[in-house]
């Protein structure tokens, strides 16, 4: 049986300290107009995560809409209309998907 996806984009990062301590840092940055998504992981700082996920969205508009800490997980899903969800959690505990 096939299944019509609910989600156009789905994306879910595990953040995994490696390295130095303070490695690790992710982000999701986000363009609500054009539903462009760009994302970053194991940067030194959230600022480097940040800055790295906003080139990769590759929008003028995309904005870092959430950081990701080191030995954090999260997941975020863009369907084709409406909002974005996101969920960001320690990998012990999950959370329920919030809109973005």
């Amino acid at each position: 049986m096939w299944f019509k996806p609910v989600f156009g984009l789905v994306f879910v990062a595990m953040v995994i300290t490696s390295g130095s301590a303070a490695a690790g840092h992710g982000a999701v940055a986000y363009d609500t107009e054009a539903r462009k998504a760009g994302y970053a992981w194991n940067e030194d700082t959230q600022q480097k995560a940040d800055d790295a996920a906003r080139r990769d969205c590759g929008s003028d508009k995309c904005k870092a809409r959430f950081g990701i800490a080191p030995g954090m997980c999260a997941a975020f899903a863009s369907p084709e209309s409406g909002p974005a969800w996101v969920a960001r959690s320690e990998r012990r505990y999950p959370t329920p998907l919030l809109p973005l």
